[in-house]
């Protein structure tokens, strides 16, 4: 008898997506948003530190080769500081530096505007010394007044706004615990409370933490804890690139070389960082088609996710006018005559967790295991079946960053005897789990289709200007007139403007902060590959500026 036959634990995937799109602008070196760096210091150690401590289970984790890059740049630029080399290019990381904080106090508005632009609801709340420097801070930019403020103020809003953002796995470091209880000794705020040595202090922290992150997700994956994937290199659209989006309105020109282009360039940094390729890839919004279920197969890639509707759609575009079940089997999915697996995010589970902010942790975390536990009695037939939940990292609205959340639910999961914890490349060593599709209809667990993807005309305005880049940069090849150096910088400037983060950051829906700094960073990067090939800048990439909200003055110069 098989073990399929007498298996009664639901098998499921819990995943979730580390990413960060490039944020260094390629004419200055600078970085001109602190989000990779910053969401390390918090979610990706706390999430590194729960799966070290759990007893049981394992889980997948998907990294983009583009944020291995940039933690691999980060922590470069931290120990040279730390060796009394320069300060990072990253303003924000750089004010824990004496040559990071200007003397001259008409330098220090834009840095006051990116601690703010960088300090969300929850990272504000945290510390009332530090919310009234940031009400200070406000305040002074409002009124023209920053030249005010004291060195010591900004020592302290420097060190704060670090304090903040350090994980609850990182608060309990003794030296972070120290700075915490220093800093709230002496009541309200006073000025000059921290001391270089305590902003020393802090960056080898910072330092410890980011550096470490790597060699922490090698050595789960060493033990058979996790399972790593890897996105295309840039996280780019991959169906768009091969023409498999009709809602939008250009191909893509030479898109299938550019999709293997990525495909090919992340293998290399995921090998780099753990000496093995990976074996499953995750693309945006989990979009999806069969050629780009064929390009990951190419590089042994042999399975991605992506939703349910997108395996609705393809039952009922196989179907033929048979009678379709709404039911869809919770299985690992081949489509016919084409290499790789496609399994299917559930949709209920995975957006639970969005929905018990101002829920106590442990409540939260035994009503998403009575969900989860249904889920089970419902698949109690079918041996077979896998259910993959991803879990966010967005989790903005806990106090703690849903840490104490996370922890309770994988003590809870432990407990159970009705589902497994496994991974996705377990499933695949088991063909009795797989089912046939045969054919994939495009799509994403975006609603189903890639709709949201091509919506206003922002987006449309994007993708036409990325387009348009593309073929200013074919011509360039074509006609030789850059030198192979030129070329490969050229090449890697053109897979920056590649990444689905802008254009999908664009639209009227979103908040304007965030349009505004996510254009400004895209069209810094397609007006640099311009340069790069010695072109000027066409009017479709200023059309589509004069349609965004105007860029905060600490955002991308040119």
């Amino acid at each position: 008898m098989s073990a399929t036959a007498t298996r009664t634990r639901l098998r499921v995937v819990l995943c979730t997506h580390l990413h960060q799109p490039l944020y260094r602008d390629a004419g200055s070196g600078r970085q001109v948003l602190p989000w990779a760096y910053l969401h390390a210091l918090q979610e990706y150690a706390d999430l590194t530190h729960h799966l070290e401590i759990a007893t049981s289970g394992t889980a997948v984790l998907n990294l983009s080769p583009v944020l291995l890059e940039q933690l691999d740049d980060y922590g470069a630029a931290l120990s040279r500081a730390l060796r009394g080399g320069p300060p990072p290019q990253d303003p924000v990381l750089a004010l824990l530096t004496p040559a990071g904080r200007p003397l001259d106090s008409a330098a220090w508005p834009p840095l006051l505007r990116a601690v703010l632009d960088s300090a969300p609801p929850r990272i504000a709340n945290r510390f009332p010394p530090y919310q009234r420097l940031l009400e200070m801070a406000q305040q002074a930019l409002a009124n023209g007044t920053s030249h005010w403020l004291s060195p010591g103020f900004l020592r302290d809003l420097a060190a704060w706004h670090h304090l903040a953002w350090c994980g609850e796995s990182a608060q309990a470091d003794e030296r972070v615990a120290g700075l915490i209880a220093h800093g709230l000794s002496q009541g309200p705020v006073v000025p000059a409370r921290f001391g270089e040595e305590d902003l020393r202090l802090l960056l080898e922290v910072v330092t410890d933490v980011v550096v470490g992150l790597v060699p922490r997700w090698r050595r789960l994956l060493g033990t058979g804890r996790i399972e790593l994937s890897a996105s295309p290199w840039g996280h780019p659209l991959l169906p768009a690139m091969l023409g498999s989006v009709a809602e939008l309105p250009d191909l893509y020109p030479g898109g299938p070389g550019r999709a293997k282009w990525h495909l090919a360039r992340a293998q290399q940094a995921f090998v780099e960082s753990f000496g093995v390729r990976a074996r499953g890839g995750w693309l945006p919004g989990g979009a999806v088609c069969a050629k780009s279920l064929a390009a990951l197969g190419g590089f042994g890639q042999a399975w991605t996710l992506t939703g349910e509707e997108v395996i609705r759609d393809s039952l009922k575009a196989g179907a033929a006018g048979a009678v379709f079940s709404s039911r869809i089997p919770a299985r690992a999915w081949r489509v016919a005559g084409v290499p790789g697996v496609v399994f299917a995010r559930h949709s209920a589970l995975s957006s639970l967790a969005t929905h018990y902010a101002g829920w106590d942790a442990a409540r939260a975390a035994t009503n998403f295991v009575e969900h989860l536990a249904r889920v089970a009695r419902e698949h109690a037939d079918d041996p077979n079946a896998v259910v993959a939940v991803v879990l966010g990292g967005d989790r903005a609205d806990w106090p703690d960053g849903g840490f104490a959340f996370v922890s309770h639910l994988l003590a809870r999961l432990a407990e159970r005897e009705d589902v497994e914890l496994t991974t996705f490349s377990a499933v695949l060593a088991e063909p009795d789990c797989q089912a046939e599709l045969s054919q994939l209809v495009p799509g994403s667990w975006e609603s189903g289709g890639f709709a949201s993807w091509a919506r206003g005309p922002e987006r449309q305005s994007a993708w036409r200007a990325l387009c348009g880049a593309k073929a200013a940069f074919d011509q360039a090849m074509v006609e030789g007139t850059l030198d192979d150096a030129e070329q490969a910088r050229a090449e890697l400037q053109l897979a920056a403007c590649e990444a689905a983060d802008f254009p999908w950051w664009l639209g009227e829906e979103r908040p304007a902060q965030a349009r505004a700094a996510f254009g400004a960073l895209f069209l810094a990067h397609l007006r640099h590959l311009y340069r790069l090939l010695d072109e000027p800048v066409p009017g479709e990439v200023e059309a589509l500026a004069s349609m965004l909200p105007p860029a905060p003055e600490a955002a991308v110069r040119e």
